[in-house]
């Protein structure tokens, strides 16, 4: 998205702009706790002058950043195709070498 308003001085090579705001859209959530659970939260918070809130956006950010299984799995096909660089359906081995026989 473009800025909002500009102006441009060619004499002084200088240009303001004014930008649109970035308008993020956030969810809110329930989560229920035990109150014993809850108090030593709200006093860890505290201690780490924080919000419970907080607390939890950081972990379920962290939480969602991290590389799932399928993810990391894929990656690492691509890495190793990659990685294959001389590949002849020629190179094959003979079904008699695969299970070891010797003629």
């Amino acid at each position: 998205m473009g800025p909002l308003f500009s102006w441009s001085f060619p004499a002084s090579r200088f240009t303001i702009s004014v930008l649109r705001p970035t308008v993020k859209t956030m969810k809110n959530i329930t989560v229920s706790l035990e109150d014993a659970i809850y108090r030593r939260v709200r006093m860890i918070a505290a201690e780490r002058d924080t919000s419970v809130s907080a607390l939890v956006r950081r972990f379920l950010v962290e939480l969602g950043s991290e590389e799932s299984e399928t993810e990391r799995l894929k990656r690492k096909e691509h890495l190793l195709r990659e990685s294959i660089t001389r590949f002849r359906a020629s190179d094959r081995l003979s079904r008699d070498d695969i299970h070891g026989r010797r003629g």
